[in-house]
């Protein structure tokens, strides 16, 4: 949200023939870096098309936390890059196909993993609200104590809240994000009396050969720290 352009990223961005933004709000400093380095190659808006959830009159950016959103961005991506280099158009449009193939088969195996969860287990607390998307797609509620800035300050009452609800039983879990700061959730958590339920992905990957080193390892591995937190357990055998 709040990165600082470099002079060397106006450098590389007067030189590339494609800029792909994610767009919903998340990268809106980019406009001025284009103008500023004289960029006049394809732009790429890699969610256009996608269906914003807003808070207030904001739209949330983390639309690639749904499996159908990301298609879409293939998509969009894959436009882009066919109208810079059309002599490429169907070695590419092949790639984005057979990932899309592998996207779909990802969408299927995370409503198998999470379409079980009985419907009062399907809410859990994040540290700020990055997984709506996902959450929409899956029929998951997620409560956060920030909001679709992580670097935003939580109120006492925000998180005082949020305590009642695990205290009271209203939402079974607490999860933590990867790179950001855990001191909120452990505090909530500890609070509750209840121990943070496992470490997602939001807004980045793994390094290679981590958790998370691509985009379906990330969402696969959410889809399977969340299910195996919600689901009941089995009953045992007679």
């Amino acid at each position: 949200h709040g990165y600082e352009p470099k002079p060397s990223d106006a450098r590389k961005l007067a030189g590339a023939s494609v800029l792909i933004v994610n767009g919903l709000g998340l990268d809106a400093w980019i406009d001025r870096l284009a103008t500023a380095s004289g960029f006049h190659g394809v732009r790429v808006v890699a969610s256009a098309g996608v269906t914003p959830i807003l808070h207030g009159k904001v739209a949330d950016p983390h639309a690639w936390q749904s499996v159908p959103n990301a298609i879409a961005y293939v998509g969009n991506i894959a436009d882009g890059l066919i109208k810079a280099q059309p002599e490429g158009g169907d070695a590419l449009r092949a790639t984005a196909d057979a990932y899309k193939v592998k996207l779909r088969a990802l969408n299927m195996e995370v409503h198998a993993l999470l379409d079980p969860i009985p419907a009062e287990r399907r809410r859990a607390i994040v540290p700020h609200r990055a997984f709506d998307y996902f959450g929409r797609e899956y029929g998951i509620e997620f409560l956060a104590p920030l909001g679709t800035n992580a670097d935003a300050e939580a109120t006492g009452s925000e998180i005082s809240g949020l305590v009642a609800a695990l205290r009271r039983g209203e939402t079974r879990a607490i999860f933590s994000e990867h790179l950001e700061d855990r001191r909120i959730v452990e505090g909530i958590a500890a609070e509750a009396g209840l121990p943070v339920s496992g470490e997602l992905y939001s807004d980045c990957l793994s390094a290679p050969g981590g958790p998370a080193a691509t985009y379906i390892d990330l969402i696969r591995r959410n889809a399977r720290i969340i299910a195996q937190t919600l689901t009941p357990a089995a009953a045992p055998h007679r």
